[in-house]
């Protein structure tokens, strides 16, 4: 057997090395420029790290010292070249170094089939035939009262969003994509897509929604998977169509002669491209392929410019100051702009070029195959089928040729007058020093209207507003994976008004800041619903400050000392004393100076557990009787230290995850019915129904106001808010999925921040994970579609599982929790069961091994445990334990009794009585053998054989603390929740090296070659 598994060891270390070899290993020739590891590529998959620093640190040195390296891109290795002197022969000749886009490289590839065979991509007669159409519809002389129509009416949009703002900021991209995509489409191609007029525009849903899946880093780093027939990938496939076909339709419907104006150009690119497919010059799909790229480039690249060139104004004040005194100067009459009114602006146009040479919209192109065996400047062999690229990043930035102030923003570089500045801008292409536009015969023909567009945006947006950094903005080029809690690059309501509303400092009219923020185009209609909803529900407290009488003072003592003793769990490390304490008080003292009715909120009692091994079945039990008892008595000893009392808020969040969890949606809904009557009946019998109340998602988000013509399909239509994945196959009901959907489109974190989190080794976090992850394991081996997998197989689950539900369950409000948090506050943990009369135990014995909360996941709670009435225990004192102990206990004949209590409105709990020790026999055996019977035995019946003593009931151990916080129910979506799209985050072992003269150190030295030392 052992030389079986060493055999398929071997085997498959020999397959890992094959492939290697085959695909990774770097190529022997050029062989005098170095290879970049091939794992490189592959940082950003497991590694919250800028762009720039992978190039600083793995690329940048190699790249310039050589000219030339040979890099692992697209699942395959490529050279990529630096120096001005091989990229100024490479541009030359076109006809060994031929244009060869994806659509031949990989032609498998969804990005091969979103842009094609196009005029950007293809060589020799071809690209002869896509020239001939095209260049004379980007190079005429363009409109420029149409671009200055759109930048006055983006100003407008500014301004309106910056009232709303008040003195805070407004995130830019959004609205500059509408407006560069309204640009384009008007001014380039004589089509109106309404994007800037409407943030839903269907061309702006399109094409956010193809930009978040088609750049997605695992499938451009390796095309290969697009052969496979991925669900997700096949729905892509169909949304890319979708996008081309809208982009034709409106091509065709705004050229029809009975849609023409006057003031539509006879000579316009999108009546010339139509023309071309009417008279057979192009085909169908030359059409549709031209037509994508042309809107693409012709929007996105000028979008990326426009956000660096503000960006570097933001940061540079001086320069923003004197490029607004040259515009004051040179044309006060700026809203009637024409081409000639910009020759005499040396400023704008340097600060346009110093934009684009330091953040060059394509910053790494490689689309270009050599037709033959070549000597690139006459030093590097370049094997026949080698592609190249460059990388403008780095060449635009070389210190041999700009200088050792290369990296930084300096517009005089380029000169002080107009033909200074132009004689500098044509030296530095023809050399091949600035490529932004690329260069030779294939140089961009979009070039002309792209620097006519930015003259006209910038001599607007100068004009009209003051732009500034927000100061909390990390300064990188690629998203950051910020904090879990205020991440502004979450695709939520939550996070992008969290980086949206950002301060600012006024200067002219109006102040914005400049700020890459992530925001989609669609999101307005729910942006609005959910910020009405959040209004709405907020309890905002408006007013003078409270009163600070010693009285008060005084009351707020005694309740926080309460709350201490009467409800808070005290876990692991707990931090109360330290600082949980003060936050407490403080959030106490809010109410208390106002005499206001305190309001705490507190997320639980969401379903019972789907694993029968713990519950007595699907509906509340005697624990949840328990538990709501002891809640209503917190509130009535409040009521009898502070006159208005408290209400305390039970959120029930069972529809946040129960989909997870396996728990039908019918099954929530019908448990929160009866915990509602359940905790009505307590009331009364306590003889107050105020103290305790219930809301659910379904009235937080108000979907019972909907109306009789409302459904949560349509709303979901209406506000297009994206579909959910479901790990675990549950019923689910139209409101509690709509519920889902708002609550993750709403509230998500960001995954990539919490999948850091989990990776960084946070102890909280790790232990709020593992936890999830171990409690998803024992609830779902029992589900009919889990309990046929193998155990790896049902972990894999779990590990899904777990990592959705810390999605979902991450908080950002202050509350009373259920789990074991260290109180250091805003979340304190409290204990649902009263230890003065319940006892929670790992043994059905009530001297038995106490549970104890070894992760934030497991302070015991009913919905997860029974009741357990054990005959010779003190008459005041019940056992919390798994149902599995006491069936297994009912079935060996141990104990005798059973589940009482089930019938129409009862408390169904176990009623047991233990039988004479004699009849017991010896348990060790049984619990050697595992069985549980003869364990619970062996644990509560003195066996004389063994000399072991029986424990009396009185000589319980110290019982667990209790422990929790209060917390103001002014925050009232106190549930967040975010769905992962991929599978969990496992765990590692940790790595134990191992011998080279050992087979299994060969192999683990061969694996080592794969990954980066300390990565």
């Amino acid at each position: 057997m052992l030389m079986l598994i060493a055999e398929l060891l071997i085997l498959g270390a020999s397959l890992l090395v094959l492939v290697y070899f085959v695909f990774l290993h770097p190529p022997k020739y050029p062989v005098n420029i170095p290879a970049i590891p091939f794992w490189v590529v592959l940082i950003p998959f497991f590694k919250d790290v800028d762009q720039s620093d992978i190039f600083r640190r793995y690329i940048e040195q190699p790249l310039r010292t050589h000219g030339a390296v040979k890099l692992f891109f697209g699942a395959q290795w490529n050279i990529l070249v630096h120096k001005p002197l091989y990229l100024a022969e490479m541009f030359k000749d076109e006809d060994v170094y031929q244009k060869s886009g994806n659509q031949k490289k990989i032609p498998q590839s969804l990005f091969a089939q979103f842009l094609g065979d196009n005029i950007i991509s293809s060589h020799g007669e071809v690209w002869k035939n896509y020239r001939a159409v095209v260049k004379p519809g980007l190079q005429r002389n363009f409109e420029t009262d149409a671009i200055a129509r759109n930048a006055s009416q983006l100003c407008d949009l500014l301004r309106d969003a910056q009232t709303r703002a008040g003195r805070a900021g407004v995130a830019m991209q959004e609205m500059l994509q509408r407006y560069s995509i309204a640009n384009c489409s008007e001014v380039v191609l004589q089509t109106k897509l309404g994007a800037l007029t409407s943030a839903t525009a269907p061309i702006n849903i399109l094409q956010s929604a193809v930009k978040r899946e088609i750049f997605k880093p695992v499938f451009m780093n390796f095309p290969v998977l697009d052969r496979f027939p991925l669900p997700s990938r096949t729905r892509v496939r169909q949304m890319v169509d979708r996008f081309k076909n809208e982009l034709k339709r409106a091509l065709i419907e705004n050229n029809e002669p009975l849609s023409w104006s006057s003031d539509m150009p006879l000579d316009g690119l999108g009546r010339r491209m139509l023309n071309a497919k009417k008279s057979g010059q192009w085909t169908e799909q030359q059409l549709l392929d031209n037509l994508t790229v042309t809107f693409v480039a012709g929007q996105e690249n000028p979008q990326l410019c426009m956000i660096s060139t503000l960006y570097l104004l933001a940061k540079h004040p001086d320069a923003q100051t004197r490029l607004y005194t040259e515009i004051q100067s040179k044309a006060p009459d700026y809203t009637h702009p024409n081409p000639e009114m910009f020759q005499d602006m040396p400023i704008l146009t340097a600060v346009i070029y110093e934009s684009l040479r330091l953040f060059p919209p394509i910053g790494q192109l490689v689309n270009r195959k050599a037709s033959e065996d070549a000597l690139l400047g006459g030093d590097i062999v370049i094997p026949k089928g080698t592609y190249l690229g460059y990388n403008c990043y780095s060449t635009n930035r070389d210190p041999a040729v700009w200088g050792p102030r290369a990296h930084a923003f300096d517009p005089g570089r380029w000169g002080d007058s107009p033909a200074a500045i132009q004689k500098q801008y044509r030296l530095r292409k023809s050399r091949a020093e600035f490529i932004s536009f690329h260069g030779g015969r294939r140089a961009c023909l979009g070039e002309k209207f792209a620097l006519l567009e930015m003259r006209i945006t910038l001599v607007y947006l100068i004009c009209e507003f003051t732009w500034t950094l927000d100061p909390r903005w990390l300064d990188r080029m690629t998203p950051v994976i910020g904090d879990m809690d205020f991440s502004n690059e979450g695709q939520s309501f939550y996070h992008r008004a969290r980086g949206g509303i950002l301060h600012s400092v006024q200067h002219n009219s109006t102040a914005v800041t400049a700020h890459n923020q992530s925001s989609h185009a669609g999101q307005t209609a729910f942006d609005d619903f959910f910020a009405r909803l959040i209004l709405d529900q907020a309890d905002l407290c408006v007013g003078t400050e409270g009163l600070h009488a010693p009285e008060t003072e005084s009351t707020t003592q005694k309740l926080v000392d309460l709350f201490d003793s009467y409800l808070r769990y005290e876990g692991k490390d707990d931090k109360w004393t330290d600082t949980g304490r003060t936050y407490f008080t403080e959030r106490i003292r809010h109410f208390t100076t106002r005499n206001l009715t305190i309001q705490f909120g507190l997320p639980a009692f969401p379903c019972k557990s789907s694993n029968l091994d713990k519950v007595t079945g699907r509906d509340p039990d005697r624990g949840e009787e328990l538990a709501l008892e002891r809640l209503h008595g917190f509130v009535e000893a409040i009521e009898r230290i502070y006159e208005p009392g408290a209400m305390l808020w039970i959120i029930s969040d069972g529809h946040v995850f129960s989909d997870c969890i396996g728990v039908d949606d019918a099954d929530v809904d019908a448990y929160g019915h009866k915990l509602k009557e359940m905790n009505i009946c307590i009331g009364q019998r306590r003889g107050n129904l105020g103290r305790v109340g219930f809301k659910s998602l379904v009235d937080l988000f108000q979907l019972g106001a909907l109306g009789p013509d409302g459904t949560p399909s349509i709303l979901a239509r209406q506000l297009n808010i994206p579909d959910i994945d479901h790990h675990v196959k549950t019923k689910v009901t139209d409101e509690a999925e709509l519920c889902r959907r708002i609550l993750i489109a709403g509230c998500g974190p960001q995954q990539a921040a919490i999948r850091a989190k989990i990776d960084s080794k946070d102890a909280a976090i790790t232990a709020l994970y593992r936890g999830f992850s171990r409690f998803m394991l024992e609830d779902l081996e029992n589900r009919p579609n889990t309990k046929a997998m193998t155990r790896s197989q049902q972990k894999k689950v779990s590990s899904k599982v777990a990592f959705e539900m810390i999605l979902m369950l991450f908080p950002n409000h202050v509350r009373l929790s259920i789990h074991a948090h260290n109180n250091a506050g805003p979340k304190f943990g409290i204990q649902l069961f009263d230890p003065a009369h319940t006892r929670a135990v790992a043994a059905l014995s009530p001297d038995g091994e106490l549970m104890t909360s070894v992760d934030l996941l497991h302070i015991p709670t009913p919905w997860h445990n029974c009741v357990v009435e054990l005959a010779g225990s003190s008459d005041d004192v019940v056992l919390v334990t798994k149902a599995k102990l006491a069936r297994a206990a009912l079935s060996a004949g141990s104990v005798t009794g059973g589940l009482v209590g089930t019938g129409e409105g009862g408390s169904a709990y176990f009623s047991l009585q233990r039988k004479d020790a004699g009849s017991v026999g010896d348990g060790t055996a049984a619990a050697a053998h595992g069985d549980p019977a003869g364990a619970v035995a062996m644990a509560t019946v003195a066996v004389k054989d063994k000399g072991v003593a029986v424990v009396p009931v009185e000589a319980l151990g110290q019982v667990q603390r209790r422990t929790t916080l209060s917390e103001k129910a002014d925050a009232v979506v106190a549930a967040v929740v975010r769905r992962n799209t991929g599978g969990g985050y496992a765990t590692r072992e940790p790595f134990r090296p191992a011998r080279r003269d050992s087979w299994v150190g060969r192999l683990r030295w061969i694996l080592s070659l794969f990954w980066p030392k300390g990565s």
